[in-house]
C-alpha cells in the first residue's frame, strides 16, 4: 500500500530546486544574508532557505552554532571590505595631496 511513498516526485520551480541542491556551507551563507536582508534571492527562495535552516536545526543536521559562525563570517567580510576602501580612499587622497 505504501510502496508509491518512496518515489514520490515532486514538482518544483528550477529556482526552488537550486536552493534545495545547495550544500550546508551555501545555504547557511544565503541565510546569514538573508538575516542581514541583503539577500537578493526571491522571497519563495529566501522562505525556501528558512525552511530548510528549519528542518536542518529540527533534525540536528545544523547546529545553532553553524549559524553564529555563518553570521560572524558574514560580518567580519562587511568589515574587511569596508576597511579596505577606507584605506584605498585615503590612499588615494593622501597620493593627490602629494602631487
Amino acid at each position: 500500500m505504501n510502496e508509491g511513498i518512496n518515489n514520490v516526485d515532486i514538482k518544483m520551480g528550477p529556482t526552488t530546486k537550486r536552493i534545495f541542491n545547495l550544500n550546508k556551507e551555501n545555504l547557511l551563507k544565503h541565510y546569514a544574508l538573508i538575516v542581514n536582508k541583503a539577500s537578493s534571492l526571491s522571497s519563495v527562495q529566501r522562505k525556501t532557505v528558512e525552511y530548510r535552516i528549519g528542518y536542518g536545526l529540527k533534525h540536528k543536521s545544523i547546529s545553532v552554532e553553524d549559524i553564529e559562525d555563518s553570521l560572524k563570517d558574514l560580518s567580519l567580510f562587511v568589515a574587511k571590505k569596508i576597511t579596505d576602501q577606507i584605506n584605498s580612499s585615503v590612499d588615494d587622497d593622501s597620493t593627490e595631496e602629494q602631487q
